[in-house]
């Protein structure tokens, strides 16, 4: 009888200290292994991030695929491009429709990106993109961006999308002066005097914004222009806005 309750008793002993160092595991492995990728649905380790660039990479048109992948924050690619050929290869990175709050992992390691996408995400402020000299598109539309930051450096742009956030003024683009498609719809623009530098402008959206009419003659300056919205700006009047959709239209053509 003695015997039978000390086998039992060993048993619960056993148990116990199993249940202890499960709660141990689960409680330290955070610390243990800190580099994760945080989805809506999982984390995702340094080995997940390799599965996931090689299973989105389209080899034949150098495109990383991460477009609607539930990530909740930027995926530290650097960590694992730098030890495969993708360093080089990945010519354009799509990140749009996630929910990244915030461009917390810098891109340095690919030295080719020209196009990135960051459109339709919760991003509030532009940051970690200087070193993408190289970049010809950026697309950040559909983000809650307050203010233009930190894009001067890119100078080799031609086609900036920041429609569809809060910005007020266009600050820090004076010196892209490669721009030839500039988009700025929806936003809260008060001030766009900085443009007159951005003469290859040949597209300029400026639709539903709070900009009037002296604003405007800033476009006077932009002789390569050819598509150009102003509508929705309440103190523009509807001649000005009526001439310019007619030399829309007429170039559209």
């Amino acid at each position: 009888m003695n015997k039978l309750i000390n086998k039992r008793n060993i048993l619960i002993i056993l148990i116990a200290l199993l249940i202890i160092l499960w709660i141990l595991w689960f409680y330290f492995k955070n610390k243990l292994f800190p580099n994760k990728i945080i989805t809506q649905t999982q984390i995702i380790n340094t080995w997940a991030v390799n599965e996931l660039i090689t299973k989105n990479y389209k080899k034949e048109f150098h495109h990383l695929d991460l477009r609607s992948k539930n990530l909740w924050t930027m995926p530290d690619i650097c960590k694992m491009v730098i030890w495969t050929n993708y360093e080089y290869d990945i010519w354009s990175l799509d990140l749009a429709d996630n929910e990244i709050v915030e461009i917390d992992k810098d891109l340095w390691c690919l030295k080719n990106l020209s196009e990135l996408y960051l459109s339709f995400n919760k991003i509030t402020e532009i940051k970690n993109l200087e070193w993408l000299t190289f970049l010809k598109k950026l697309d950040l539309g559909n983000n809650e961006i307050k203010e233009i930051s930190w894009l001067d450096t890119l100078v080799n742009l031609v086609d900036l999308h920041l429609w569809y956030n809060q910005i007020i003024s266009t600050t820090w683009l004076e010196k892209l002066v490669n721009l030839t498609s500039l988009q700025l719809q929806s936003n809260k623009l008060e001030d766009i005097s900085n443009l007159s530098n951005l003469t290859k402008l040949e597209t300029l959206k400026l639709e539903f914004n709070k900009l009037d009419n002296e604003d405007i003659k800033i476009i006077d300056k932009l002789k390569a222009l050819k598509i150009i919205t102003v509508w929705e700006n309440p103190q523009v009047d509807k001649k000005t806005i009526d001439k310019l959709n007619e030399l829309s239209r007429k170039n559209m053509k």
